[in-house]
């Protein structure tokens, strides 16, 4: 049976859907001295320059490449893993292996407005980068979407009920950032501190210059327990850093680099 291998520190995962602020939340953690916060590692569209690919055992990454050996200030390890929408290569048993283990610390991240999520996932699959125009949806397809992600929301945090689990939304970090992140920082029973992500957030478009059909939507939705995705008075906010924070921030980033290279060194004279 595949098992996690105890460690001297604890162990968490990001569990989120795409375009939910998973970026965001993952870089604020890993700016904390005492967390270590890896990306999506099962997923292979991000596989690229790593040590292991889709053909490694599940139970392998995690024990070798996630949960492994950290320097003796790490107290919490972790990574972002997706409950739908990315590929995944041979790790039928992944799933298992993290519910079986409830010392894992779960952060369920999510967003209120399942209607700026879809937006921004079409977006990102369609332009890849370039300048967006404006898109336009079927009600159905945004129904259905709807209600699949209400229901993996259910189901995952169903999944996860015997874990330490935190709901966190986007919507709150972009709202009251500071409040939200030491709220996590809490849960992961870290010290708290005052952290920033590795960018800012970006300016959003109006729902309406987003989506060609959007008032037609609007009145589809009217009445249903998704109206309020169509209230552009409800979006949210953007955040900032102040410029000595940036400072502060980038002489910081030189310092962690250089210890992590004595660190290495350190630890290659006992190997």
């Amino acid at each position: 049976m595949n098992s996690i291998k105890e460690t001297p520190y604890r162990k968490f995962i990001i569990l989120s859907s795409p375009r939910s602020g998973t970026h965001m939340l993952r870089t604020v953690l890993r700016n904390h001295p005492n967390v270590v916060a890896h990306s999506e590692l099962f997923n292979p569209d991000f596989l690229k320059n790593k040590a292991f690919g889709p053909e490694t055992p599940s139970n392998i990454i995690l024990k070798e490449h996630i949960y492994c050996q950290y320097p003796p200030n790490t107290e919490m390890v972790g990574f972002i893993i997706h409950r739908s929408g990315t590929p995944w290569g041979d790790w039928p048993d992944l799933w298992s292996t993290l519910e079986k283990d409830e010392s894992i610390f779960v952060i369920s991240l999510r967003r209120r407005n399942l209607l700026r999520r879809y937006l921004s996932y079409q977006v990102m699959r369609t332009f890849k980068g370039a300048k967006p125009k404006a898109l336009k949806f079927d009600a159905n397809h945004l129904r259905a979407d709807f209600l699949y992600q209400e229901k993996e929301l259910q189901d995952f945090d169903a999944r996860f009920s015997g874990h330490p689990l935190l709901k966190v939304y986007y919507e709150d970090l972009c709202n009251d950032f500071h409040h939200t992140v030491q709220s996590v920082l809490s849960f992961l029973e870290v010290d708290k501190m005052k952290l920033w992500p590795d960018i800012e957030g970006r300016p959003k478009r109006k729902l309406a210059n987003a989506i060609e059909n959007f008032s037609d939507l609007k009145v589809t939705f009217k009445n249903t327990s998704w109206e309020e995705f169509f209230d552009e008075d409800n979006d949210v906010k953007h955040i900032f850093k102040p410029e000595e924070d940036k400072e502060n921030k980038s002489l910081l980033n030189k310092l962690r680099s250089f210890l992590r290279k004595v660190t290495k060194g350190a630890f290659s004279l006992f190997l």
